[in-house]
């Protein structure tokens, strides 16, 4: 079992840190969390699981392979960590 810092994830979906925090709150399907620490309320460090992280990004292409985007263009055509248009 290989553990991910934020930082890995980042790197692995070639975004930045903050963005990770935001695909945490507004994409359901994102990956959750593996907390763990010394006890309390607070966790001491927070990871996630390299293999959800993989089958994510799996799940994201496939998905974006056979659905078209708001403008009728292949979602292929959309940066997946910003979302921006790219050249075709």
């Amino acid at each position: 079992m290989n553990l991910l810092t934020v930082k890995q994830v980042a790197a692995k979906l070639a975004c930045s840190v903050s963005y990770i925090y935001v695909l945490q709150k507004r994409d359901p399907t994102f990956p959750t969390t593996v907390s763990f620490g010394l006890g309390g309320d607070v966790p001491r460090g927070i990871r996630w699981l390299d293999s959800d992280i993989n089958q994510w990004l799996l799940t994201k292409k496939q998905v974006n392979e056979v659905t078209p985007n708001e403008n009728g263009r292949d979602s292929q055509d959309v940066h997946p960590s910003t979302g921006e248009e790219v050249a075709a």
